[in-house]
């Protein structure tokens, strides 16, 4: 038969089958290559045999066996084609939960199943033959979290510490200890300096230190008091004043107590003029009074208010007025050797009240200054300043508060004037008032 009339009855054959709709599988007839599938060439060399070509060429063509290719083994091949190969395999389930179920070139095969990691480094992943993959928890006690940590029921429980440098809080006031895994703190006790002029206090950041007591404080049993830390003889007072005995209606109050005071004149700064040194006035527009009801618990009712000279009248021309109120007298050669000491309470008064008009827009802001002082100046030299020791007193708080002035008299201070008290400036009559009360100038040996 030619060629294309073997492909022909072949196509009829085909037909036929889709026709039947044939469905036998039980081997993969016409699978010459036993590859698991059958091709149209295979198909041919099926429809050859069935037409005299020996069946050795294709023995899965002879399904039953019996030396020849009938229709019906022609249908099989053509099924085959159509639908591959039936498998080998059949059920694979071997009813094992921990094994993967397979059929591998028509083989059953059964690889092990691998069971995820649930991340939980305090449980065991395995697997069972009925249930399959679960998670166990591990042995409590095991070693978790890099070390930091032990597994208790399947869970990692972290510890607070695994040694004294972990449980460092950071705090040096504070001794940090790692027991049982957990941080223990207590504090520091610093230890005392033997100087009962100082406190010891532990600072969170540098530790434990000494720091001064106040000064003033009474040390050596009562003998002496404290001073820069140091415990010396009691302050050996040459002038002390509260206020109370005082007259505020009394103009010469203040002079009769040895207060004095000095104008000096600035445009910008150049010097312009100087005037004074007048008695203390009592009141009025010009440097101090003695006022009432600003004091504390501790000051009583009258204290010393002091303020710019108002009565000047270069106030209009811009230009800077500083007034200065003081006492004064000349060092002698016995104080040679003794620290001088000037104390006094202070609080805000009016000095660059922004409720003032006159520091309020159109005008400018006030800048008005004040501060307490220790001056020497030297007669011999056209009274020259040769020490100034001062204390700002701008922008005190509006209570009371203590504060200390100190000077060391040297040898080469024998005979220069001394002043002690409280200087100003303010320009274009802007406030500059503040309150001072519990004056005290006295001396102490010089500290060692």
């Amino acid at each position: 038969m030619r060629f294309i009339d073997k492909l022909r009855w072949c196509v009829m054959v085909c037909a036929a089958v889709l026709a039947i709709g044939g469905t036998a599988r039980a081997q993969c007839a016409g699978d010459c290559s036993s590859d698991g599938a059958v091709a149209i060439n295979e198909i041919i060399g099926c429809v050859n045999i069935a037409l005299g070509a020996p069946v050795s060429n294709c023995a899965l063509c002879d399904v039953n066996g019996d030396g020849s290719v009938a229709i019906n083994e022609l249908i099989q091949a053509v099924n085959s084609a159509l639908n591959g190969c039936p498998s080998d395999c059949g059920d694979c389930d071997d009813g094992d939960a921990c094994t993967m179920d397979v059929c591998e070139n028509r083989q059953c095969a059964h690889p092990a199943v691998v069971c995820q990691d649930d991340g939980n480094e305090c449980t065991a992943e395995s697997c069972a033959p009925v249930s399959g993959c679960g998670s166990s928890a591990v042995e409590d006690g095991t070693s978790c979290a890099g070390g930091n940590g032990e597994c208790a029921g399947g869970a990692c429980m972290t510890f607070e510490c695994v040694n004294d440098d972990s449980c460092d809080d950071g705090n040096t006031c504070t001794a940090n200890t790692c027991i049982s895994n957990m941080c223990m703190s207590t504090n520091v006790v610093c230890e005392d300096d033997g100087n009962e002029c100082t406190v010891e206090a532990c600072d969170p950041g540098s530790g434990c230190g000494s720091s001064n007591k106040d000064d003033g404080t009474s040390c050596d049993g009562g003998a002496g008091s404290c001073r820069g830390g140091v415990c010396l003889p009691p302050v050996q007072l040459e002038y002390q004043q509260n206020f109370e005995s005082l007259d505020p209606m009394d103009s010469k109050a203040l002079a009769d107590d040895g207060w004095k005071v000095f104008g000096n004149v600035f445009d910008g700064v150049t010097y312009k003029y100087g005037y004074g040194a007048f008695p203390a006035p009592n009141g009025g527009p010009a440097f101090c009074a003695v006022d009432s009801g600003q004091g504390g618990a501790e000051q009583g009712d009258k204290q010393l208010s002091i303020y710019n000279d108002y009565n000047n009248m270069d106030h209009a021309k811009g230009y800077r007025i500083e007034s200065n109120v003081f006492r004064e007298r000349r060092i002698k050669a016995e104080e040679v050797g003794k620290t001088l000491l000037f104390s006094f309470d202070a609080k805000r008064g009016n000095i660059n009240d922004p409720a003032d008009a006159k520091c309020q827009s159109p005008n400018p802001p006030c800048a008005s200054t004040a501060f307490a002082f220790i001056k020497t100046l030297n007669p011999a030299a056209g009274f020259a300043t040769t020490n100034l020791v001062q204390q700002e007193t701008t922008a005190l708080p509006e209570s009371w508060s203590r504060y200390t002035l100190s000077l060391a008299i040297d040898a080469g201070l024998v005979n220069q004037l001394l002043q002690v008290g409280f200087t100003n400036t303010a320009t274009r009559y802007q406030p500059s008032g503040v309150f001072y009360d519990n004056l005290e100038v006295g001396s102490v040996p010089a500290a060692p």
